[in-house]
């Protein structure tokens, strides 16, 4: 499920004490879409795009290009865990939180800054983990679902990115792309350990294995 983003900015090494630069000094192109693929019969991914000043999803039947906005911009992908129980339930429920967090508790913010809206994405990831558990206590059917999730969010020309699982976010940058988040899976463990080279770890049939979710 590719999100494809590209911004324009000055910042290389920025922090949330940074200045917020101006709204509509970025432009932002944004294309999303999912499909089932080839293995399953249903889809277990989800995904939204949001101007923050509504918290309204944007749909995609073309290409969109438009200026950021002064509450920032919310990217998300969710997938939800193959062989679990309702994952594609998981995923669902995931990304309606987050943007509802960030609707509630976000975009009427009077002054954002780099920092509230750091922990407000924060906040709306952790809220999504508690409402997900709980779900699961009052339906013993969603027992065992999970979902991986990759938040982004750009305010000024600054992205700032929360992830858990192995959902990747990619930088591209001169036709060249870089990966910008650290799968937390058993995969990479190994790698890390030295146990298992890259090439050996993306052909093993344990390469879907996620140590959180």
């Amino acid at each position: 499920m590719p999100i494809g983003t590209v911004t324009s900015g000055s910042h290389s090494n920025p922090t949330p004490t940074d200045p917020i630069v101006p709204p509509g000094a970025v432009t932002i192109q944004t294309y999303a879409q999912t499909d089932v693929g080839q293995t399953r019969e249903h889809n277990e991914d989800a995904f939204v795009v949001a101007d923050l000043a509504t918290a309204r999803p944007l749909t995609f039947d073309r290409l969109r290009r438009q200026r950021a906005g002064p509450m920032g911009t919310l990217f998300m992908v969710a997938d939800g865990m193959g062989g679990a129980a309702a994952g594609e339930y998981a995923s669902a429920a995931a990304v309606e939180v987050v943007l509802r967090y960030l609707r509630d508790h976000w975009s009427a913010r009077d002054r954002p800054t780099a920092e509230t809206f750091v922990v407000a994405m924060y906040r709306a990831a952790i809220r999504a983990n508690d409402e997900l558990h709980m779900i699961q206590k009052e339906r013993r059917d969603l027992e065992g679902m999970g979902t991986t999730a990759t938040i982004a969010g750009l305010l000024g020309d600054t992205l700032y990115l929360a992830q858990v699982g192995d959902s990747r976010a990619y930088l591209v940058r001169d036709a060249k792309a870089v990966q910008i988040t650290r799968d937390q899976s058993l995969m990479q463990r190994l790698i890390d350990a030295g146990e298992i080279s890259e090439e050996a770890a993306a052909q093993s049939d344990r390469r879907n294995i996620i140590l959180r979710r």
